[in-house]
């Protein structure tokens, strides 16, 4: 499937000194629907402990996204998540006096020593600055905490800024009011209470009860509709959401899901599935082979316009007449009863199976399908057939998934909570030292300040994926139509410093197309060297020396500006080569689903398999009729059609490496890199598994208690 690559969380540590970790410079924008469903509601929020009774002239504060409450003066306000990279700010009404709360990650020193390293990144340069320790404190619910004064000179006075340090956790809070002296002096009493005031416990965010739900940025869907979603965000939603005859686990074997079990006749061409008694849909509606049929030829619809249907379902006989409005139903898919289905597909094809683990096959509701017409996923109950419901989606800010108790075989875990942004002014690592988020993908940006931390170190896990990022080259048209033009652009890109100066070195150079892990995959494949000095002079050789097309390199819009990435590439072109690329930009839903209307003759990309066969890569991107590649060339059509139907394993694999060597050779794409993926987990979450797909595996995660 596409992967909308390399959108992990940032990790910021939001406070005046403290070191800040930056994410991945590939597309992070998340293309969002509109309008928003609200589905159903999630169980009303527990209480959260707030101090009693409330002094006299003050208000409580309480937030369960951030696990924090305070008292502040009726007369100030506050600002959750406000400004100056705090989680609040509170501020008197006349702007003189104002409080702000920052974090910062706890070291493993005393309190008193935390906030002896803390003081000087909130200590003026000017103003012949003086500490005054006032030492430890004992706030209203028994916690300690430490306190001390920075004193400064300004125009006209003294200022002060009052410093109160206290820990939960991994996280270290620091309180920070700044005033006049004489403001101080006056309001002691008022700012006492405010900092004694303050406490901290384990967040409850979005109203859903933490001891059962795993929180986790997994980002938005674009799509919640099985026959359209095409890359990895939707993916993981919609095979949440809806179930099909069959399922991949993470160890990439194929088995029954809502099928019990099947067969396949000896011609290799008629699979009998049978399905499970008693499976429903999530309002109890039972689930028939009827249902199969409807969502099948529903896909296949060509008022749908579906873009994966061709690629997944277009094997089952008489997909591509309905594909094409030559027919009416598919006719390679046969009802034989109520839980018997039987399809048909065109030639024998050992991943026929995987294929139909795709979302393309799932099964949806007919009843609520068909009134809705086209937006009916954005409707209030998508009524859907997965081991998760759809309990909350608000657009840009939350997708709350919910254990569906009648799937037949129930997850272990009974929310999936995906916050789809840190809080403005408190960052993603904040979150999850809070305990707020139970899990953070890490960048490649962010792994060496990780991996330098005492704490962080132990809690960071990393997946292997069957992931190649690549740049696709329109090969049936100028200047790339010529393969010494190809070749030429391949050897100026010094990939190697590409990835140590945008990647840090945490990615896999890739020398083709397959990434490692892959049936298939071989270490002996023979890689496009860098050599900017051949690739001058095969440019200069080309039949398009004197006249040179231009160049469109199309990329995704990430806040107005390419990536790093694409800026690398931009700029050793330019340089190595002289050639005036231009960057055309495009909204992410536009260019992950409607790469048709990208106009550009180069692009970037990337690849997950969607099932463990070469084919997945080879065949499905860059055969005649290709999903993300223009790789215009015979005999390589023929080495994949051969492969099609070849049974013999060791055959298959040796015709596939022979089609991948020959498109490096003629360098029909430019590969990049492959990559793993890293996540911090907290010590709580049991069973977490990223599988080769770059999903997570939620259904088998168990939580122990927070502490």
């Amino acid at each position: 499937m596409l992967k909308r690559v390399l959108a992990p969380v940032l990790l910021m540590l939001l406070v005046v000194g403290a070191p800040a970790c930056s994410g991945e410079p590939e597309p992070t924008a998340t293309p969002v629907p509109t309008p928003t469903p609200t589905p159903t509601a999630t169980p009303e929020p527990t209480a959260t402990p707030t101090p009693d009774p409330v002094p006299e002239g003050f208000v409580p504060f309480v937030s369960q996204e951030l696990g924090i409450s305070l008292y502040y003066p009726a007369e100030w306000s506050i600002t959750p998540t406000g400004g100056e990279g705090a989680w609040l700010v509170v501020q008197d009404g006349e702007g003189i006096s104002r409080m702000l709360l920052l974090s910062r990650q706890a070291s493993a020193g005393s309190l008193s020593e935390q906030i002896e390293a803390a003081i000087p990144s909130l200590t003026p340069e000017e103003g012949n600055p003086r500490v005054e320790r006032t030492g430890a404190v004992t706030l209203d619910d028994g916690t300690t905490a430490e306190r001390a004064d920075i004193l400064y000179e300004v125009e006209g006075g003294t200022d002060v800024r009052r410093m109160q340090v206290m820990q939960r956790g991994e996280l270290l809070y620091l309180l920070v009011v700044i005033a006049p002296l004489a403001e101080v002096e006056r309001q002691e009493e008022t700012i006492d209470t405010m900092l004694a005031s303050f406490r901290s416990f384990p967040p409850e965010p979005y109203g859903v009860p933490r001891e059962s739900a795993f929180t986790m940025p997994l980002g938005e869907p674009t799509t919640l509709d099985p026959a359209i979603a095409r890359e990895t965000t939707s993916h993981f939603f919609v095979t949440s959401l809806f179930s099909g005859l069959v399922r991949i686990s993470s160890d990439f074997s194929i088995g029954p899901d809502l099928a019990e079990d099947f067969r396949v006749d000896v011609t290799g061409l008629v699979y009998t599935f049978t399905l499970r008694d008693d499976i429903t849909f999530h309002d109890g509606t039972p689930i028939t082979a009827e249902d199969f049929k409807y969502s099948i030829e529903r896909a296949a619809d060509a008022a749908l316009h579906s873009e994966t249907a061709p690629t997944y379902l277009g094997d089952i006989v008489g997909v591509t007449e309905k594909l094409n409005g030559e027919a009416e139903e598919v006719s390679g898919v046969q009802v034989v009863d109520e839980r018997t289905i039987r399809v048909t597909i065109d030639e024998p094809k050992g991943y026929f199976l995987a294929k139909l683990t795709y979302p393309s096959a799932a099964i949806v509701d007919r009843r609520t399908v068909e009134p809705l017409g086209f937006d009916w996923w954005m409707s209030d109950d998508i009524n859907g057939s997965g081991p998760y419901r759809l309990a909350r989606w608000e657009r840009e800010e939350v997708v709350v998934l919910q254990r569906f108790n009648g799937y037949h075989s129930p997850a272990a875990l009974e929310y999936v909570v995906s916050p789809l942004a840190a809080l403005p002014g408190v960052g993603g690592l904040a979150m999850y030292l809070s305990d707020a988020w139970d899990a953070i993908p890490v960048g490649t940006g962010s792994l060496g300040f990780v991996r330098e931390s005492e704490s962080l170190s132990s809690q960071l896990s990393e997946f292997d994926q069957l992931i190649t990022i690549y740049l696709g080259v329109d090969g049936a048209q100028p200047p790339f139509d010529d393969p010494d033009v190809r070749r030429a652009f391949l050897m100026a890109l010094d990939r190697e410093r590409l990835i140590e100066v945008v990647y840090d070195g945490n990615v896999e150079l890739a020398k083709g197309l397959l990434p490692p892990g892959m049936p298939g995959y071989s270490e002996s494949l023979r890689g496009i060297p860098y050599d900017p000095e051949e690739a001058r002079r095969l440019l200069a050789e080309s039949e398009y020396a004197d006249d040179f097309p231009e160049v469109v390199f199309s990329a995704v819009d990430v806040d107005g500006e390419p990536t790093e990435m694409v800026q690398f590439v931009v700029a050793a072109w330019q340089e190595e080569l002289g050639v005036d690329v231009q960057v055309e930009l495009h909204e992410s839903d536009v260019f992950y689903y409607s790469l048709e209307n990208v106009v550009g003759n180069v692009w970037h990309s990337g690849w997950v398999a969607d099932y463990p066969d070469p084919e997945n890569f080879l065949d499905l991107l860059l055969h005649t009729q290709p999903l993300d590649g223009r790789f215009v060339n015979d005999q390589f059509d023929t080495l994949i059609e051969g492969a099609r139907a070849e049974w013999d394993r060791e055959i298959r694999l040796s015709m596939y490496g022979e089609a991948e060597q020959l498109l490096i050779d003629e360098a029909g794409l430019f590969p990049l890199f492959h990559f793993k993926d890293y996540v911090l987990l907290r010590p709580r979450v049991q069973g977490f598994q990223m599988n080769p797909l770059g999903q997570p595996d939620v259904a088998g995660i168990t939580l122990n208690p927070i502490e």
